[in-house]
């Protein structure tokens, strides 16, 4: 289960304790192991068989503020000029920040990974419908080759902070949103729903379709409707300022005239 290979010497017996002492579903389906070790080498996935420890985890958490700063002050010649401006970080720059100074490693990833973020607010995650994360672990086989698919996505709106879960129904084969108790049908994910928890699973089904997800250029909006705010805000690359004028009024619901200042 969760993908151990039982060929692996483990001094300390931890991994056969915690399967024997941990039988249930959710334990099988949602639980990976990080490996501890002080003899790493310089290759990621070189390590000592012998002498090292294991850590479950039910989910990976990235924090993107730090993601981001860490990119954009210094290793801006690993990204495209285009997603440096626009702040975008993907799964595998979290994953390639998280691991950088190899003091652990992901020793067995779960058959649903759960991806938490947090400090979302000063930077455009790009979501993947496929991703394949073999190299960051030794523990796939060529029948498991490391390839999760977008199953559920948790939102939050960044212009009032509810919520909306993203989830893929096997069954019907199409994308359901839920918010406010509201449960509809969609294709697409709503422009400013900031990604909070992203659900993969192994097993892709058959009749299996991907969310749209607009390309969008990341904006840092200051409003004072009352009290003066600053908020994140996402508009489509093609809108036009009309557009951009429309949309904050109806995302805001202003009813009066206002005056829209770019970089005033």
């Amino acid at each position: 289960k969760n993908n151990i290979n039982n060929n692996y010497k483990i001094n300390n017996n931890f991994l056969d304790e915690f399967l024997r002492n941990n039988k249930s579903i959710i334990s099988d389906v949602f639980t990976g192991f990080y490996q501890y070790n002080n003899y790493l080498n310089s290759k990621r996935n070189s390590f000592n068989n012998t002498y090292y420890n294991l850590k479950p985890f039910s989910f990976i958490k990235f924090n993107l503020n730090e993601i981001s700063q860490f990119y954009n002050s210094s290793n801006i010649n690993e990204m495209n000029l285009n997603n440096f401006y626009n702040n975008d970080i993907n799964i595998y720059n979290c994953f390639e920040y998280t691991f950088k100074d190899k003091t652990h490693l992901i020793f067995s990833f779960p058959l649903i990974l759960t991806i938490v973020l947090s400090q979302t607010d000063n930077c455009n995650f790009v979501v993947h419908h496929e991703i394949n994360l073999a190299s960051y672990t030794n523990k796939f086989s060529e029948y498991n080759n490391g390839s999760y698919i977008l199953t559920s996505i948790l939102c939050q709106m960044s212009y009032n902070k509810k919520f909306i879960n993203y989830i893929f129904d096997q069954k019907e084969g199409y994308w359901f949103s839920l918010s406010n108790k509201e449960l509809k049908k969609v294709d697409s994910i709503d422009i400013n729903a900031t990604p909070l928890i992203l659900i993969y699973q192994k097993n892709i089904p058959k009749n299996y379709k991907e969310i749209k997800i607009k390309d969008k250029l990341y904006t840092i909006i200051n409003v004072k409707i009352g009290l003066f705010q600053t908020t994140q805000l996402f508009f489509e690359q093609r809108d036009k300022i009309k557009d951009v004028r429309n949309k904050i009024k109806s995302w805001f619901n202003i009813k009066e005239s206002f005056t829209l200042l770019i970089n005033g």
